[in-house]
């Protein structure tokens, strides 16, 4: 029988007041984010090869998410923390969202990710979750205007999420420099 782990290990990634951890948060739960919005994109009335290309963006972000939900457990164990990394499925969007307003949102959230990719990889000291993030921030800054221009013709501009998903889904980076916290996080 497994033995459950003490109350004062189990605490969210806000509570420990980690930068890293909070950025991790939040680009697992974007990337899951994005993984359905495209995934919702491709099922809409585009020609073959632009839902082909939604649909590739569903896979890589699905495959970015689960690489940092392994850096993030890697970061927690050597916090001393058991908690399990948010997103371990992509939200539900099919229902909610027509395809044209699921390819604005995913542009909107891939716009954020790549801002905060291009920043954070350099404050972060592990070499390997850092060269991660580094190629993130590649990635996104070359599919980006492809994706934006595939848009247009169908008047589809980035759009924003919903408030309250909006504010799951905030880049870490601007609180971070508002708040003053210390950017470069190490564990021992």
């Amino acid at each position: 029988m497994p033995t459950e782990a003490p109350a004062s290990t189990l605490a969210p990634s806000a509570d420990v007041g980690d930068p890293i951890l909070l950025f991790l948060d939040r680009a697992i739960l974007r990337e899951r984010r994005m993984e359905a919005l495209w995934k919702r994109a491709s099922r809409g009335p585009f020609p073959e090869e632009l839902r082909e290309t939604l649909r590739f963006e569903s896979y890589e972000d699905r495959e970015h998410a689960r690489i940092l939900r392994r850096h993030r457990g890697t970061y927690v164990r050597a916090l001393g923390l058991l908690r399990r990394a948010p997103g371990s499925r992509a939200s539900k969007v099919g229902r909610t969202l027509s395809a044209a307003s699921a390819f604005g949102e995913a542009l909107s959230l891939k716009a954020a990710s790549r801002a905060e990719y291009t920043g954070m990889w350099r404050l972060i000291e592990d070499r390997f979750l850092r060269k991660f993030v580094q190629v993130l921030a590649g990635a996104e800054d070359r599919s980006l205007p492809a994706l934006l221009e595939a848009a247009r013709p169908y008047g589809i501009r980035p759009r924003a999420p919903s408030a309250e998903r909006a504010e799951q889904l905030q880049p870490v980076l601007p609180l971070l420099l508002a708040s003053n916290a210390p950017l470069v996080s190490s564990v021992a």
